[in-house]
Order: C-alpha cells, then structure tokens, then sequence
C-alpha cells in the first residue's frame, strides 16, 4: 500500500472534509444517545423482587 490513498486529505477544502466526516460522527453520537435512553427506561421499568433500584445510585444524607 502506498501513500497516495489519503493524500486528498491534504488537498481539498476544509468545509467539504468536515462535512464528510462529521455526519457519521453526528450519526454515532445520537445512536449511542438513543441506546442510553432506552436502556434507562428499561432499567426503570425492571424489576428487582419487591424492590425497585434507581439505575443510578443515589445516596442519601443522614441529618444528625
């Protein structure tokens, strides 16, 4: 493999490079945001015996 296959990245416009790599960035990003919604809420809806866990954990604070 030679050099030349990525050369264009030197060359063309800024724009048209950010373009062309930022929409599969954008992509994955609102994918994974997606994923982490949907997880939540069915983490939020399963149920562990008779005792619901917030699926993140929360402590509390003990007033003396």
């Amino acid at each position: 493999m030679n050099g030349n296959e990525n050369s264009y990245l030197g060359v063309e416009p800024i724009g048209s490079l950010m373009r062309k790599y930022a929409i599969p960035c954008i992509i994955s990003l609102l994918v994974g945001a997606l994923y982490n919604i949907v997880d939540q809420i069915f983490i939020a809806n399963a149920s562990y015996g008779d005792v619901k866990k917030p699926s993140i954990p929360v402590e509390k604070e003990e007033y003396a």
